[in-house]
């Protein structure tokens, strides 16, 4: 758990950031979004808390391809750093770096996270920060610190060609290690607004040969590769839900980052309708928010 008051000041604190050399408004779009949006589930916290979940949510909000990214990064890590037999506490610290580790992002105007051609030499530089804005923003939640640190190395390779560092070898601690792999590997299996999605055996194979460069930690590697994306979901999880077609498809849309009126539109019901089936794929998967609610179906290959 971390204060909302924390939280909301580093996510102001990036935009902010990208407001300024966008010489756009105070607070982007989507960091006002956040902010308008009472918390989650009040009733079964401490008041005023929030947790890292909820807080990936708001960070992958920057973008709507990014939604639930956050999230299996942090999944993906742990559970690669369980299959290599890192204590309880290390895994821990992968699953929590994981969910905040893409804060940074949002030091950056929007803009330029999705330009589908090859970069300037000047926005390059700018994008190779985030990890660094990512720790900076960490800071000003208590209690965070480790996870700040592991965070900004998520951009890191091991061969000293990463961001923002240029760390080599150990220079880069194995839960940063484990985490950028992860999230490299998250990445590849999802589309990205100047490429498609690869499929988990091209995305593994892609992962491979940099390890083989000496770009990743092997180790790393194989045990993301065998974790398939975070492990096949479990049979019996998978048969207690069932979603209907409409909600599949409603599901599906808006893990795209699709607003109601959006897939209203590309199914040819009214928003009100979407809205509802929302509500009943939320109950049946027992989640409160999209990205979460995203992440299940996709675990679970419902959607």
């Amino acid at each position: 758990m971390v204060s909302i008051a924390e939280c909301l000041r580093a996510l102001a604190f990036v935009g902010d950031l990208a407001a300024a050399g966008a010489c756009g408004p105070p607070h982007p779009p989507w960091l006002m979004d956040a902010l308008r949006r009472p918390p989650l589930a009040a009733d079964q916290r401490p008041s005023g808390m929030l947790s890292l979940e909820e807080m990936a949510d708001l960070i992958d909000l920057q973008q709507p391809w990014l939604c639930s990214h956050s999230r299996r990064v942090a999944i993906a890590a742990q559970r690669a750093a369980s299959q290599m037999g890192l204590d309880e506490q290390m895994q821990q610290r992968c699953y929590r770096a994981g969910l905040v580790h893409g804060i940074g992002r949002g030091a950056i105007p929007s803009e330029l996270w999705n330009v589908a051609g090859p970069l300037p030499a000047a926005v390059r530089e700018q994008l190779r920060l985030a990890p660094y804005w990512t720790w900076r923003a960490l800071r000003a939640v208590s209690g965070m610190a480790q996870e700040a640190e592991i965070a900004s190395y998520v951009g890191e390779r091991l061969d000293g060609s990463g961001n923002f560092r240029g760390a080599t070898g150990a220079a880069t601690p194995l839960e940063g290690q484990v985490l950028a792999a992860a999230s490299a590997w998250v990445a590849l299996q999802a589309a990205r607004p100047w490429r498609s999605a690869y499929s988990s055996e091209l995305a593994g194979a892609m992962l491979a040969q940099e390890a083989a460069a000496g770009r990743f930690h092997p180790g790393v590697v194989d045990a993301l590769r065998g974790t398939r994306d975070g492990a096949a979901p479990s049979a019996w999880a998978a048969a207690r839900i069932s979603l209907s077609e409409r909600e599949s498809e409603v599901l599906r849309a808006i893990s795209l980052g699709q607003t109601n009126k959006q897939v209203a539109r590309q199914l040819a019901i009214s928003p009100r309708t979407v809205g509802t089936h929302v509500e009943s794929a939320f109950r049946k998967l027992g989640c409160s928010t999209r990205a979460a609610a995203a992440l299940k179906a996709r675990t679970l290959q419902l959607i």
